[in-house]
Formats: structure tokens, C-alpha cells, sequence
């Protein structure tokens, strides 16, 4: 689907948010455009209450204004998208409940929904409503800007390989330090807990990783890569697999995993933030 570039901004609400719950403050007067009540929590599925009539030009207003990092252009972006049809008899109809994607923030991978995010900060709601030239109906877009890193205060992990622990650079990147103790058994441990949903055997999930081998040297990182991983829990390492499922979104963990239930080319240590569930096989805007 292909959205347009708003031309202008119309302030037709005042927004207010309770906890993650979504709802709009009115104060709206006849053509003044159409206002959209918002109800679910932050990158959950939700649902709209719409209001006053359709008219020329597009509507943009922010609900929530994140706090997180802005969205820079070429750099990792993490959404949900909801799409709803509205007609000027009072009719809404779901196309799009709620579709998570990860892309890299550029014109090429999200269309004209670079123009909505470009400089938004993470953790942002977005509504965008796009009449058609009748002015007989509209598209409503409701934009979810997901984290990309999980942040908050770590708990190092208990009873791993001696003097292993888990730090941060300034940019809140996670690094392993480690002094190459041999592994027995796969270990896991929540660094930050997230409050997110659980994830579930056969699932897949979207998320940042690092993978150092038992020195803490680098091995592989998407932290600061133009996506965000796709990860299916059944086509990862058995020592993976188990440290992954039953997790919330929204944690940070890191697993201590022997050479044999890994890659077989060592010990290694991943850590991981576990951003979001995902749908089976990645979704186009």
C-alpha cells in the first residue's frame, strides 16, 4: 500500500495518554476534519473511534511522543502499522489490525511512511488520515514507532563462567566481557526483564543480538546494522532456542552456550534483546 506525503497539518484534537491506553480530548468544531479516538496499548492491537466529517487535505497528529532515540535516515526502524477504512456515513471497517515490520528508514523499504517517521523519536504514536479526492471516505493509519534496543538498568547474571559480565557503551550497545572459562551446560539470564508478551515454542520474533566467543571478542552483532534480525525460534541453535522461548518482549537476555549445543565452532555468549513478536515470514508495507 502506498501512502502520500501530507501536505499540511490539521489540529483537530488535543491527545492524552493514561499509562499505554489511548483516548482524544476534543476540541472540534463542524469542518474542522475528522478526530480519531485511539483505544490498545502501545504496539498492541488496537482499535478507532472516529468523529466529525471528511474533509480536503490530510490529517497528521503524534498521541504519544516518544522518548527514545529519533529515527534517522538509513538507520534501523521497528513498527507497527495499523490500517482502517472510514466512510462518510460513520462506517469503519479493519484492514490492518496491527502488522509489526522492521526495516531500515529510507524511502526504498517503507514508501512514503519515511515521511511520517523520519526524525519521530522511538516509542511514538502516529495517526495519519488520507481522504479520498470524493472526500466520500478516508484511509486511517495508526503508527506504533517500536524500540529498537532495550534500555533500562542490567542485573548481571548469576553462577555463569567466572568473570563474565554484560556492560554497555554510551549508546546503551551491550559488550561481553568474559576471560574464556570452558562451558558445561547452557546457561540463560534475564539482564532486563521486559513486560511484554511471552514468547512461545514456533515462534518467530524480531531482535538485536550480539554473539561473542568465550573471550568476549566479537563474533556477530546487528546492534547498528540497517535492520533489525527476523528470528525463528525453530531455525536457531538448540542453546539459542531454549534461552529464547518463554521470554517477554521487552527483555534483554544473554545465554552462555557450549560449542555443542551452538555452532559447533566454540563456546560462545549471546545477548540478545527480544524487540517484538513477529509473523512467520516478514510483512511488506
Amino acid at each position: 500500500m502506498k501512502f502520500h506525503l501530507l501536505p499540511s497539518i490539521l489540529a483537530v484534537f488535543i491527545s492524552f495518554v493514561v499509562g499505554l491506553s489511548l483516548g482524544i480530548v476534543n476540541a472540534h468544531k463542524p469542518g474542522d476534519g475528522l478526530a480519531v479516538a485511539v483505544n490498545g496499548n502501545f504496539g498492541g492491537p488496537v482499535t478507532i473511534a472516529v468523529t466529525g466529517s471528511i474533509s480536503e487535505g490530510h490529517q497528521r497528529t503524534t498521541l504519544i511522543a516518544g522518548t527514545g532515540p529519533a529515527i534517522a535516515p538509513n538507520a534501523q526502524v521497528l513498527l507497527r502499522v495499523s490500517n482502517f477504512a472510514y466512510t462518510s456515513g460513520g462506517f469503519v471497517s479493519t484492514i490492518n489490525s496491527g502488522t509489526v515490520k522492521a526495516a531500515t528508514a529510507s524511502d526504498e523499504e517503507l514508501g512514503d511512511l519515511f515521511s511520517l517517521v523520519k526524525g519521530m523519536k522511538e516509542g511514538s504514536r502516529i495517526v495519519a488520515i488520507y481522504p479520498d479526492k470524493s472526500e466520500v471516505s478516508a484511509e486511517i493509519v495508526v503508527l506504533d514507532l517500536l524500540p529498537t534496543a532495550v534500555r533500562g538498568k542490567m542485573k548481571q547474571p548469576q553462577n555463569f563462567p567466572d568473570g563474565m559480565s554484560v556492560q554497555e557503551d554510551s549508546r546503551g550497545v551491550p559488550r561481553v566481557q568474559a576471560t574464556g572459562s570452558q562451558m558445561t551446560d547452557s546457561q540463560v539470564a534475564v539482564l532486563v526483564a521486559g513486560r511484554g508478551e511471552q514468547v512461545k515454542p514456533n515462534e518467530a520474533i524480531y531482535a538485536n543480538y550480539l554473539i561473542t566467543d568465550a573471550n568476549g571478542q566479537v563474533k556477530e552483532s546487528t546492534f547498528g546494522q540497517p535492520s533489525v534480525a527476523y528470528i525463528d525460534s525453530n531455525q536457531v541453535f538448540s542453546g539459542l532456542q531454549v534461552a529464547i522461548v518463554d521470554q517477554r518482549v521487552g527483555s534483554r537476555i544473554v545465554a552462555a552456550v557450549p560449542s555443542a549445543q551452538g555452532r559447533g565452532d566454540g563456546d560462545i555468549f549471546v545477548v540478545m534483546d527480544i524487540l517484538a513478536r513477529a509473523d512467520k515470514a516478514p510483512p511488506h508495507v
